[in-house]
């Protein structure tokens, strides 16, 4: 919501370029020709461009927040689904002694068991890898990190 909210302020700025450069180039023209306001014209130029390119770098760094914001929420909601997926599959590696069987049937039908949970394990290796990647390229600020996020992804 405040990516897109951002993209529209983004596409307002870039739509009022044009006419921050027709001033500029008025005053020059008016300046080219000797006004007898040219200092102060020249001034007001400085202004307008330097309040311009302010404008125009918090905009540019806000849509980089916005978007290390975005990747950061994308990283946690990752996460948590892996948190899941491994909570769920705990309880089946954590069998005491005495679980297995009691005969040579029910023994190769946990081995078997184990061996397909195994399987799984190592097909989502991939995906854990990949968080860690994720999170490896993640700065995260001095303090603790919620949900609510306050990381910069590169």
């Amino acid at each position: 919501r405040r990516v897109h909210g951002h993209n529209a302020l983004i596409s307002e700025i870039d739509s009022h370029e044009q006419s921050v450069d027709q001033v500029v180039n008025a005053a020059k023209e008016m300046m080219g020709d000797e006004h007898f306001a040219a200092d102060e014209i020249q001034s007001k130029i400085d202004e307008l461009t330097s309040m311009w390119d302010k404008l125009k770098d918090k905009a540019s760094s806000r849509s980089d927040d916005l978007q290390d914001s975005l990747e950061a929420q994308e990283y946690l909601l990752d996460a948590n689904e892996a948190n899941a997926w491994m909570a769920e599959k705990l309880p089946l590696v954590a069998a005491t002694k005495g679980s297995y069987g009691s005969n040579q049937d029910a023994i190769n039908s946990a081995m078997k068991k184990h061996q397909n949970l195994q399987r799984d394990i190592d097909t989502y290796k991939k995906t854990i890898d990949q968080l860690a990647d994720k999170a490896a390229a993640c700065k995260a600020p001095d303090k603790e990190v919620t949900d609510t996020v306050d990381l910069e992804c590169a």
